[in-house]
């Protein structure tokens, strides 16, 4: 049975087996561990100076949030961005955009506080995640205003409803039904794999029941794909009922919704 120490020494292992220093022109090179988004291992640097040492990213991280169009010095997240480096005793610098820690004295607080850096590091990925979610759910609420502006008086929408009982794991964000003649709806807000792998999995569940008269659409918001596999991608144009781009087009969008299912005022 593993004890206390067994696990801490275990841990310590595992951990400093990763973690390479690689000595620099200026100090230090430090691979971490941990990897960002994109599978990079995340990395910092050590500089030596006249009076002690500065830890500092290579500034990648923030240039691409702002590169993204994401605000980090005026908006709820920048408030974010700035209380976790304040806890890490850094900031993050408006020319560079390299991420700093203040002074380090001498060498013998150096490894404490590239740790409590690299804790700092770390929590500012998740600015990241924050904008995916706020991206998220402005994408929902906007097709749901559009899809309910359009569909009044054709249909009924249910959200987060399954089609049938037998496929009730797999609801849909948004199910049409319409009042007239036409095709249910099983509508997917698409902003990532998974959720696409959903709309692909009800379509095949569906099939294989034999499900009649069901129109499975997965609703993209725009033609940035960086969160979602061109192989899956390719499948849900080839599988799916419809693959309509919201953002830019928002209109044609909600009009490819109406003529793949369908929709006809009731006589």
């Amino acid at each position: 049975m593993v004890d206390e120490t067994t696990l801490e020494t275990r841990l310590c292992k595992a951990f400093c087996a990763d973690l390479k220093v690689r000595a620099v022109e200026d100090g230090f090179a430090i691979a971490t561990p941990f990897t960002d988004e994109s599978g990079d291992r995340m990395t910092f640097f050590a500089v030596r100076e006249v009076d002690g040492w500065l830890l500092a990213d290579d500034g990648d991280y923030l240039a691409s949030l702002i590169g993204a169009g994401i605000d980090i010095e005026t908006s709820q997240r920048g408030d974010m961005l700035d209380r976790i480096l304040r806890e890490a005793d850094a900031y993050w610098d408006r020319d560079t955009f390299e991420i700093k820690s203040s002074r380090v004295s001498d060498d013998d607080h150096l490894p404490d506080r590239a740790i409590r850096f690299l804790s700092g590091l770390l929590r500012t990925r998740d600015l990241s995640l924050m904008t995916r979610e706020a991206v998220r759910a402005t994408f929902r609420d906007d097709a749901r205003k559009a899809l309910f502006e359009r569909l009044a008086g054709l249909a009924d929408i249910e959200e987060g409803a399954p089609v049938s009982k037998s496929l009730e794991d797999i609801p849909a964000d948004f199910l049409v039904s319409p009042r007239g003649p036409g095709n249910t709806a099983a509508i997917f807000v698409v902003t990532r794999n998974e959720r696409l792998m959903e709309a692909l999995l009800l379509q095949a569940e569906a099939q294989a029941q034999n499900v009649q008269n069901l129109s499975v659409i997965a609703l993209l918001e725009d033609t940035n794909f960086s969160a979602i596999s061109r192989k899956n991608l390719k499948r849900a144009h080839n599988r799916l009922d419809g693959v309509p781009v919201f953002r830019g087009d928002e209109r044609a969008a909600i009009e490819s919704i109406v003529r793949v299912a369908r929709l006809e005022a009731a006589g």
